[in-house]
């Protein structure tokens, strides 16, 4: 996920502490740190099979995985995005596999950003980020005091919806099939480069939706962390976790607002212009130099 704002105005940074103080207070989180090379990322996720990057400038990220010593590190994080059962390598150092790797990224930039780095948006990684532009430039001069009981509250949740295991099903397949088809004939009128990033959403819907689902299950708010969850009320004992129509339409709702703001984004910037035009006009700005 990538929030975009202007600078010192929507506090998406100070947003970004918040949530990656709340994790580190989880016990068990995996924050994956600030600097990294590809090999110690693939020894965290070889040992804790997923984390999360916490990345308050996007900029430097991806500076980062253009070091010499991290070569191959963002096709690696391409390769990953739709969690594979398993990732396998060959080095000199032998041979090693990691089952189900889970890599998430938070991060936060500008729209300046996107305009800058036009070719990054058109590749394999970039499309694979839901884009969360700022809808509102509202400045807030003293932030209200946090509520420590609904830290802990959510803390509590988070600790023990990593303990939730089960097959998620939908419950009504035929509603996901013909949003996705609606979907998908949208897509079809779109330039390449947005239908790349609206065509993702099809994947988020679920994803979001399974959020939703294991957000209902109030034991998940009320009961002290355990290392095993076997009796959570919605589970059933099969193991199946069904997906409610009422939680995949919130996602749906969610996400058509997310993707209304993304467009905006996009039409914004110079990467909604077909290739031809964006390789003119770097040659008109050559030429002008």
């Amino acid at each position: 996920v990538l929030f975009l704002a202007e600078s010192s105005v929507s506090a998406k940074t100070t947003a970004m502490n918040i949530s990656s103080r709340l994790l580190g207070s989880v016990e068990g989180s995996r924050l994956f740190p600030n600097e990294f090379s590809r090999e110690a990322l693939v020894g965290m996720i070889e040992k804790s099979g997923h984390g999360t990057f916490m990345v308050s400038e996007f900029s430097q990220f991806m500076g980062l995985t253009r070091a010499s010593y991290n070569e191959g590190v963002l096709g690696f994080l391409t390769d990953v995005f739709d969690v594979p059962d398993t990732y396998r390598r060959v080095t000199r150092q032998g041979e090693f596999e990691l089952r189900r790797p889970c890599v998430n990224i938070l991060a936060c930039s500008t729209p300046d950003f996107m305009s800058a780095n036009e070719d990054e948006w058109a590749s394999g990684f970039g499309p694979r980020f839901l884009l969360v532009p700022a809808e509102s430039d509202r400045y807030i001069a003293r932030p209200p005091r946090s509520d420590a009981r609904k830290k802990e509250k959510l803390a509590r949740f988070l600790k023990n919806a990593e303990s939730v295991v089960g097959e998620c099903v939908l419950e009504d397949p035929s509603h996901y099939e013909d949003w996705s088809i609606a979907n998908w004939e949208k897509l079809r009128r779109k330039a390449n480069i947005e239908r790349a990033w609206a065509s993702r959403l099809a994947v988020y819907v679920i994803k979001l939706a399974i959020l939703f689902e294991v957000s209902n299950m109030k034991d998940l708010w009320d009961k002290a962390p355990a290392k095993k969850v076997t009796n959570i009320a919605g589970v059933p004992q099969t193991n199946k976790i069904p997906i409610t129509s009422a939680s995949l339409n919130a996602s749906i709702d969610l996400l058509s607002w997310v993707e209304e703001r993304q467009m905006e984004a996009y039409s914004n910037t110079s990467i909604n212009r077909t290739q031809y035009s964006r390789l003119l006009q770097k040659v008109v700005d050559a030429i002008k130099a």
